[in-house]
């Protein structure tokens, strides 16, 4: 059962687990990074639109509370991620 939005990458990150976070932060910057920690570094302060309104990460966040996370349909997660996943749609 879902209780309430996603707020936070670092939310998304502890939910769909490393190395699925890793791959999905792919589709929306566009560095590659070793560690959850530079990611979350990084797309929190990098604009993702000009008007300097949202944040690549912002955007990453409403696209899972929307259901459309880029790039995670294609990565090959556990059977608890999916299940999470599939509780949370």
């Amino acid at each position: 059962m879902r209780h309430g939005k996603m707020k936070t990458l670092y939310g998304l990150y502890k939910t769909i687990g490393r190395d699925a976070f890793l791959e999905a932060v792919k589709q929306y910057s566009g560095h590659a990074y070793d560690t959850v920690e530079a990611a979350l570094a990084d797309m929190e302060s990098r604009w993702f639109d000009e008007d300097r309104a949202l944040t690549e990460a912002d955007v990453m966040v409403l696209d899972y509370n929307s259901g459309r996370l880029r790039g995670f349909d294609s990565i090959e997660t556990s059977s608890s991620v999916t299940t999470k996943m599939e509780v949370l749609a």
